[in-house]
């Protein structure tokens, strides 16, 4: 029973689309570097071609997360890809801890992030087939 059908694997012929996908973001999201635009970029791209796929963004990773927050990537256009991202389905939270550690409220998370702990980043760890982490 294979998840096919999603979208275009942008011509990419995937050895298999059975895979449960954990994504985990930890780089600065406006640092200068595109880091978290590939975490993003892999995450929406491996939905698309069939995998399940969570999203877990911890220590500055959280900034992106939080409405306060300006985007400031340019054409990297990072909220805009973690909005599809949501929009396609994938589970994605932001590590409480991390963000009050930031002066980052809990109530401005963007539509479709939860609030993330330690135990849920555990528990899609031991639910994941592979883990990538940038």
């Amino acid at each position: 029973m294979g998840r096919r059908g999603r979208g275009d694997r942008g011509g990419v012929r995937l050895v298999s689309d059975e895979v449960n996908l954990l994504v985990i973001g930890t780089r600065h999201p406006y640092d200068g570097t595109d880091g978290l635009w590939h975490a993003l970029r892999i995450a929406t791209f491996a939905y698309d071609a069939g995998m399940e796929v969570k999203l877990f963004l911890m220590s500055d990773a959280v900034y992106l997360a939080h409405e306060s927050v300006d985007d400031t990537s340019g054409d990297f256009k990072l909220t805009e890809l973690l909005a599809k991202a949501v929009e396609q389905g994938s589970e994605v939270a932001a590590c409480g801890t991390c963000s009050g550690m930031r002066g980052l409220g809990e109530g401005d998370l963007r539509p479709g992030v939860a609030e993330g702990t330690i135990g849920v980043l555990m528990n899609w760890t031991i639910w994941a087939d592979k883990i990538i982490t940038y």
